[in-house]
């Protein structure tokens, strides 16, 4: 996050700090602002990095864009960065706006009729989850129970795409122990159910 807001306030832009928030909240927040938006994430990577993804104020980057950012030439000035390649120099990081965040659970508040899932117990598995928090509200403020499950401070690579076995275990653990409508959970920046 220091690097990004070091380079846009490099280039004359102003950064807004959504906070801990799903991939899918950023990037709304950016298209109904047209503004570009840019979530640093690890998602499902190993957890010693850290990825960036880049939406234009129209949608998502594709493809085609990829290739014309990877053709350009970029210099980077060399008293930005230690020799190790970390950032020099302390950043100033915006306040967190909640403005995104608002916007994300409202509209899913809003499309769906109120209290839809009143009666129902959810299990939501959080792990290390930017998006527990918002589906946390998202599922209460619909009418449901919701009970936390595995919830880390430390960073789990959950890829929706290739499940461990240890979450299944965890999942077949919590459904004998509860008695869940449904269990849920997304990848690490919430973009993937």
């Amino acid at each position: 996050m220091a690097a990004v807001m070091t380079a846009l306030g490099d280039h004359g832009y102003t950064p807004v700090n959504c906070g801990h928030i799903p991939s899918p909240a950023v990037a709304l927040y950016g298209f109904t602002q047209n503004i570009p938006s840019m979530m640093v994430t690890g998602s499902h990577i190993p957890d010693d990095r850290n990825g960036i993804k880049f939406n234009l104020p129209t949608g998502e980057i594709l493809k085609v864009d990829e290739l014309a950012i990877h053709r350009q030439s970029v210099s980077l000035p060399e008293d930005k960065f230690n020799n190790t390649g970390t950032l020099t120099g302390l950043v100033e990081v915006p306040n967190v706006s909640n403005d995104a965040h608002d916007l994300y659970v409202d509209r899913f508040v809003n499309f769906f009729p109120p209290a839809c899932l009143s009666g129902k117990t959810i299990g939501l598995y959080e792990h290390s989850s930017v998006s527990r928090d918002c589906l946390k509200l998202i599922l209460e403020r619909l009418g449901a129970s919701v009970i936390s499950l595995g919830r880390s401070d430390q960073f789990i690579s959950v890829d929706t795409e290739a499940i461990r076995p240890e979450d299944i275990q965890l999942a077949k653990d919590w459904a004998i122990e509860f008695d869940f409508d449904c269990i849920i959970s997304t990848d690490g920046d919430g973009d993937r159910p």
